[in-house]
């Protein structure tokens, strides 16, 4: 859904080692057509995969569907949600050292 020019996309609250996954709506400042877009137009397979999720999200996939088609662990996805609310699209590319704190998995 569209809301100021925000995504939110809801995902299932779970605990995993003991921190829970996603246990809020997740907001994107871009849609998937952005998400799609940097996809299709990068040459980094890390940042095309991270594209690929957050475009997955975006279209309004599940869960579980977009980690199955990405391959993420739900530890490592909430890691880039994270990071990407922290560095925008940059946030995307590898070895971009990110400027929040960010909680590592068991």
């Amino acid at each position: 859904m569209l809301e100021s020019g925000l995504i939110r996309i809801p995902i299932n609250s779970r605990v995993n080692c003991g921190v829970p996954t996603f246990d809020a709506p997740v907001t994107f400042q871009h849609d998937a057509e952005v998400f799609w877009a940097l996809d299709k137009a990068s040459t980094d397979a890390v940042e095309r995969r991270r594209a690929q999720f957050f475009a997955l999200l975006a279209e309004g996939r599940g869960e579980a569907e977009v980690l199955e088609i990405t391959k993420y662990a739900a530890s490592t996805a909430r890691l880039l949600v994270e990071r990407s609310h922290g560095l925008g699209l940059h946030g995307l590319r590898d070895g971009v050292v990110p400027r929040i704190a960010v909680r590592r998995p068991c």
